[in-house]
């Protein structure tokens, strides 16, 4: 080990400002220097002053509290920057990931009547049970879920006879940023012989469900 790096780690554990450390670094590498000069060899001079720790612990002991308190302050500021900048980009990634919603025709992506007609036509696909036509109009992560023997219990739970179809209510939409993507969020109530279905449907850019619930 040289004589720069030796000095290093002791001041490096040091507990004072930038510029004492500084001092004492080149206090150390002088006091080397010299007894080289009067012919001692640098391993000699190492093995006499000690491992770097126990030397930085002497130093840390016979430095003034004022010192050590200004030091101590020091990091504690610092850890405190690094924190707040770690909650800083986790608060904005949460706000990233969290949808945020906006009057639909915001983006120019979804138009109403388009939307309108879409959602009918899944409803009618709904209730007619043409499960295998819903999922050619949806996403692949809910063709799972677009089957007889995965509805059949949800609606049997709602009401076991819904009855014939009697009307649309009114549609109410907005759109929604999430993740960087748009979607387009509808709600409508639709009245049965025998129930009223609140249905909720979630449409992506290219029109393809992404969304379904019902109630």
């Amino acid at each position: 080990m040289d004589a720069e790096k030796y000095v290093k780690q002791i001041t490096r554990k040091v507990q004072c400002c930038a510029r004492r450390r500084r001092e004492l670094q080149q206090q150390l590498l002088s006091d080397i220097a010299c007894r080289e000069e009067g012919g001692e060899t640098l391993t000699a001079i190492l093995q006499s002053m000690g491992r770097p720790k126990e030397v930085a612990r002497e130093f840390n002991q016979n430095l003034p509290a004022r010192e050590k308190r200004r030091h101590r302050m020091k990091w504690i500021l610092i850890w405190i920057a690094v924190g707040l900048a770690i909650v800083s980009c986790i608060a904005a990634m949460i706000l990233w990931m969290l949808p945020k919603g906006y009057p639909m025709g915001h983006s120019g992506v979804f138009h109403e009547k388009e939307i309108e007609q879409e959602t009918k036509a899944l409803i009618e696909l709904f209730d007619a049970e043409d499960y295998e036509a819903l999922r050619e109009h949806a996403i692949k992560e809910l063709h799972a879920a677009f089957s007889k023997e995965q509805m059949d219990p949800i609606k049997q739970r709602i009401c076991p006879d819904w009855g014939g179809r009697t009307s649309f209510g009114a549609f109410y939409m907005q759109e929604v940023t999430q993740r960087g993507q748009q979607y387009a969020l509808i709600q409508i109530n639709v009245s049965y012989e025998n129930t009223g279905i609140t249905y909720t449907m979630m449409f992506d850019e290219a029109m393809k469900l992404a969304g379904f619930y019902i109630k």
